[in-house]
């Protein structure tokens, strides 16, 4: 089958680029051919890889709206399968079966995305195309998807390759990155984009100011951008303000950060952690937790959207609704914040785990949980040999025509 994956370029340092890198490794490797729409990443000029990928570059749209089934006519695809929020997406005129895999992170699914999944403007009218299958990244996504009365819905999650990312000696992944081997760190890797922050970076860092208090052997790893640029929030000015200095916080490198770390170094710094803490508002996914999990490091999470189905069963310690309030988003619709102390507790019962089992997590009873956990969500033993099964199924069946 030919297949046209819209999403960010494979090279491009975001959570979809990463997805985009290995869809298109393992689908080709069941014998699929490969183009890339790339809606970030690439501009001015298709590339070719030296596998036969044609790499499209974005449109005049922001979101590349404008060129997509042009890209699908150049290559001749059978299918176009979009990894994007779906409420951006406005494909007009759109003749090409459309298979949109998407994140649900409110309850319930807000209109904005609802409106794209069935074609309708806001005001109610027809007019963009709909997708042919609406493929979820989460159980609970999908469900809240048949729930509103999504047709055609499949779920199949994101991935990661448990080859690379998986358990080695914490000794030796400290030593690499220059991290102090008689600390206990506790890790975020999130996106500071949103005010008020989705990831609850604010929540993190005063729980993490009031854990230290007791334990001020520990350290705080954050990987994320610092200023707050894109409509985040200054990570350092609250930081200072509560007294997280030299010794309590490590921010990743910012030019990096900009660039991409290779996924060695990513691997490295997953095993570095003690745990990590992912207690956000809502995940569509989560991609860091499954990175984490899949290295046999335990994470904090908030048991809502994905992240209950994904961490619970030993992977990690969940927070659970009773411990948030409800939060009613811009989009119209809830998500949940996590209490400060909430999120203290969670973090001292991983420090007391780890100070009675005396070992690093990786090697740790919780450890294997978590790592026994992200197996199921190997991309090529899992993730691409559903996917596999999900296009056969829609061909099969007829079901790749699109209303327009």
């Amino acid at each position: 089958m030919r297949i046209l994956f819209f999403s960010n370029a494979p090279w491009a340092a975001t959570g979809y680029g990463a997805q985009t890198r290995v869809f298109v490794k393992h689908m080709m490797a069941l014998g699929h051919q490969l183009g890339v729409a790339c809606n970030y990443g690439l501009r001015g000029s298709r590339l070719q890889t030296g596998d036969g990928v044609t790499l499209y570059p974005g449109g005049h749209d922001s979101n590349s709206n404008d060129v997509a089934q042009a890209h699908a006519n150049d290559f001749k695809a059978d299918v176009i399968v979009s990894l994007y929020d779906v409420w951006p997406l406005r494909f007009a005129k759109l003749k090409t079966p459309w298979a949109a895999w998407t994140m649900v992170d409110h309850e319930p699914v807000p209109s904005p995305v609802l409106d794209a999944l069935l074609g309708r403007e806001s005001n109610g009218e027809n007019g963009r195309a709909k997708p042919a299958l609406t493929v979820a990244c989460s159980e609970w996504g999908r469900d809240e998807l048949i729930k509103a009365g999504v047709p055609n819905v499949e779920y199949v999650p994101l991935g990661v390759e448990t080859d690379i990312y998986k358990p080695g000696n914490q000794a030796e992944a400290r030593e690499r990155l220059g991290l102090p081997q008689d600390k206990f760190i506790v890790g975020m890797v999130a996106a500071n984009k949103s005010y008020p922050s989705r990831k609850c970076i604010p929540q993190v860092l005063i729980a993490f100011a009031e854990f230290r208090k007791a334990h001020p052997e520990a350290m705080l790893y954050l990987h994320t951008e610092e200023s707050g640029v894109h409509n985040g929030m200054n990570v350092g000015k609250l930081a200072k303000e509560l007294g997280l200095g030299e010794g309590a916080l490590l921010l990743c490198d910012q030019y990096d950060y900009i660039s991409g770390f290779p996924e060695a170094y990513m691997v490295d710094i997953y095993n570095a952690m003690d745990v990590l803490a992912n207690p956000a508002m809502a995940e569509g996914f989560g991609a860091p937790i499954i990175e984490a999990m899949a290295c046999g490091t335990p994470v904090i999470a908030t048991a809502f959207s994905a992240m209950t189905e994904i961490v619970e069963g030993g992977g990690g310690w969940l927070i659970h609704p009773v411990d948030c309030e409800r939060f009613w988003s811009a989009q119209g619709a809830w998500q949940v914040v996590p209490h400060v102390d909430a999120i203290l507790r969670a973090m001292e019962w991983a420090w007391e785990y780890r100070r009675e089992t005396g070992e690093a997590m990786q090697v740790s009873r919780r450890g294997l949980a978590a790592r026994a956990r992200a197996l199921k969500y190997d991309f090529g033993e899992v993730v691409a040999k559903r996917w596999d099964q999900v296009l056969r199924e829609m061909k099969e069946k007829g079901e790749m025509g699109v209303e327009r």
